[in-house]
């Protein structure tokens, strides 16, 4: 609803612009760089009337009924997750990763716990607290589980806690040695705490090269690249 209001200020302050626009343009005599700068406000305003456009459309087909609201999807996931119906809570995830992809981060962690319980490689009970967010029951409970000891050190790292994050993410990378997450998350909190640009480099490398399609270790390579060139 935050994105729609905004859209909807957007909306009206265009429409103000482009009537400026045009007074400005046709009424007035303008320097060339001013009409270039209302130029600019015109395009930004068309694109802003396709945005709220979208947006409204979404909203009248949603509360038609049309399409289903993913927010609340996404949570019966996890309730279910949370109450061992981890077949339910893996077909619901896999509908909105596939519908909003901006789900994509937590629905795959999600995704892959769901799959690891129903195939044996992870207990229920585990599995349970995973998806409760409580990761050191998680690992009590599995203590070769890697996702647990993920989750630990990036909330380490989050708080501050630099000992502790790196120490829970070399474990989750003794867990799963090619696992793409871990590999950037060791190389992110490498470079923040130990400023390690070259072991954060060898990390990222690792995790593209384990999986291509990871945007973020991606992005983090590149980066990395061009600080040591810059040495």
């Amino acid at each position: 609803m935050k994105k729609l209001s905004v859209l909807r200020i957007l909306f009206f302050v265009s429409i103000v612009a482009e009537i400026t626009m045009i007074i400005t343009v046709f009424f007035v005599r303008t320097p060339g760089f001013l009409i270039a700068f209302w130029c600019v406000l015109g395009v930004g305003a068309l694109i802003a009337i396709a945005n709220f456009v979208q947006i409204m459309r979404y909203n009248k087909r949603s509360s038609s009924g049309n399409y289903p609201n993913y927010e609340k999807r996404y949570d019966e996931a996890i309730s279910k997750a949370k109450g061992g119906d981890f077949a339910g809570a893996l077909e619901i995830l896999n509908e909105c990763v596939k519908r909003m992809p901006y789900y994509d981060a937590c629905a795959i962690a999600n995704i892959i716990l769901c799959r690891d319980v129903l195939s044996g490689k992870l207990s229920e009970t585990a599995g349970r607290f995973a998806a409760a967010g409580d990761w050191e029951n998680t690992v009590a409970s599995a203590p070769d589980y890697w996702i647990g000891y993920y989750n630990l050190g990036c909330d380490a790292g989050k708080v501050g806690n630099s000992e502790e994050a790196l120490r829970y993410l070399k474990t989750a990378q003794e867990c799963a040695p090619a696992n793409s997450f871990v590999l950037t998350a060791l190389g992110t909190w490498t470079a923040i705490f130990e400023r390690d640009i070259v072991l954060a480099h060898k990390y990222f490398k690792q995790a593209v090269d384990s999986d291509p399609d990871n945007k973020i270790a991606r992005k983090y390579l590149r980066k990395s690249t061009s600080d040591l060139n810059q040495r």
